[in-house]
């Protein structure tokens, strides 16, 4: 056989190999694929967080007034603490809420608000025992104004959202090539020419900063 008849030939043989790995394995990721997100749907946890570990009991608790609500309020520990558990229990006598932070007390208010319904005879929760925890530590949300300006009314229904679902840092995307969205006392044209579409005002800053922090939510620019 010529020299270029063997090379002929191997590069035929290179090429069938090829195309039966490449059919193999496709042929094989069909099957894997489909196992993988079976796998993933199973994995997947509720969008809302759910307690770490509630009893629902029969009954429910009725407000004598409505909406106006007296609420005692039990910290067992320091306050601004980073322990978020706490503990929720609506029984005949009333709701009490338990935690060892002041940021505990805010996440059980945030569920005590969920228990709470409105029935035509008045407002009512249901008689439960829910003691809670955070999973992770971290729990946070991205806003990009860099890209697309929002204004402050904007940032704080997204701040009232993520209190409602324990949620603990905003990560505020400031800045980008599509824009600089804080005002620069230093250097103006940062906010006047790349902020031309809209900006923040160091004021707007730091009411979104407090607005934030009263909800238990820490602000990281970037």
């Amino acid at each position: 056989m010529t020299t270029q008849g063997f090379a002929r030939l191997t590069e035929v043989s290179q090429g069938f190999f090829t195309h039966w790995l490449c059919e193999t394995f496709f042929n094989l990721a069909k099957p894997c694929a489909l196992v993988l997100v079976v796998l993933a749907a199973h994995a997947q946890r509720p969008l809302l967080p759910v307690p770490a570990q509630a009893t629902w009991q029969a009954g429910h608790y009725r407000f004598v007034t409505a909406p106006l609500l007296a609420l005692r309020r039990q910290v067992t520990g320091p306050a601004g603490g980073t322990d978020e558990s706490y503990r929720l229990r609506v029984t005949a006598a009333g709701a009490s809420l338990t935690a060892a932070s002041a940021l505990g007390i805010q996440r059980g208010l945030a569920t005590f608000r969920q228990v709470i319904e409105s029935t035509p005879r008045g407002w009512r929760a249901q008689f439960c025992d829910i003691q809670d925890r955070p999973r992770f530590a971290w729990r946070g949300l991205m806003v990009d104004p860099a890209r697309h300006f929002l204004p402050v009314a904007v940032i704080k229904r997204n701040i009232d959202g993520m209190a409602a679902v324990k949620l603990n840092v905003l990560h505020w995307h400031l800045s980008d090539d599509q824009g600089w969205r804080v005002e620069s006392r230093l250097f103006p044209r940062l906010h006047t020419v790349a902020g031309a579409t809209g900006y923040y005002t160091q004021a707007e800053v730091r009411e979104v900063v407090r607005y934030a922090s009263q909800r238990g939510i820490r602000v990281v620019p970037e």
